[in-house]
């Protein structure tokens, strides 16, 4: 109907007509560019709003992880402490302490990130989408750190956890595992820790023998002062990893650097 009425004008050679016509030609293609350009921007902002509970649901999660592993490893350095304390104890009244907190200061804990959504923002180029800046550079921060990491292989890969568990025979590490290990949540199925004191029920003569074979190994002593040395800083690390984070959320951050485990003569 408007270009007949364009054509006409044109013909009639009525040029007030035509430039009218064309007017309202170009006001109606601009209102029609711009109702798209708001229903994809209101589109963009559903989908980030999404994006953000979803978001800031995983780094929750991710926190009660990181909770989990502070109070798991902090356990564990405290039986490493002991250990060695007990190392050179001749009291055959403190094997039973030793043998656990020997074997127990092995003990390794890892639970995969909470990341799905931090991944898929990634994976889909649609991190924009994030309109809380300090919600996405909590996510940045957090999901790059490496410590939670660094603080379980620093454990699993140690010479004493391989160690201890050459040394100490089978039936006492299946008797401190079952009696003194890891306690399972019943809803999730996880570890929710270790016993922070514990003593097994088995023949104190096995136990006896037991603490001989793990006092007489003396590459066992010398690994287990290796582990100790830098214990502590791997759990100090990845609880900065969440405090930090948690500053970055609320907005509080003030720019210090998070130190690394293993540098700086640690």
């Amino acid at each position: 109907m408007l270009l007949r009425s364009l054509s006409k004008h044109v013909k009639d050679q009525n040029w007030f007509a035509v430039t009218l016509d064309f007017l309202i030609v170009v006001i109606g293609v601009y209102i029609g560019i711009e109702v798209s350009n708001w229903n994809a921007k209101r589109i963009d902002i559903d989908r980030g709003e999404s994006f953000s509970a979803r978001l800031l649901q995983n780094i929750r999660l991710e926190f009660q992880m990181y909770e989990t592993e502070d109070n798991y490893y902090s356990t564990v350095h405290d039986y490493a402490k002991r250990a060695i304390a007990l190392m050179d104890s001749d009291d055959p009244a403190l094997d039973n302490e030793f043998i656990v907190s020997a074997y127990n200061a092995s003990q390794y804990y890892y639970g995969e990130p909470v990341r799905s959504t931090y991944d898929e923002l990634i994976a889909t180029g649609n991190l924009y989408l994030l309109q809380d800046e300090n919600l996405r550079n909590a996510a940045l921060f957090l999901y790059k750190s490496t410590n939670r990491l660094r603080l379980a292989e620093y454990v699993l890969h140690s010479d004493y956890r391989e160690r201890v568990r050459r040394v100490m025979p089978y039936d006492i590490q299946n008797a401190v595992r079952e009696q003194c290990g890891d306690m399972v949540d019943s809803v999730t199925g996880f570890s929710s820790g270790i016993p922070a004191d514990c003593r097994i029920e088995f023949s104190s003569d096995r136990i006896a023998a037991a603490a001989v074979a793990v006092r007489n190994d003396s590459d066992l002593r010398s690994d287990l002062v290796l582990l100790l040395s830098s214990f502590g800083y791997y759990i100090s690390d990845a609880a900065a990893t969440r405090r930090l984070t948690e500053q970055r959320l609320d907005g509080s951050y003030d720019g210090r650097a998070i130190p690394v485990a293993g540098q700086d003569g640690r």
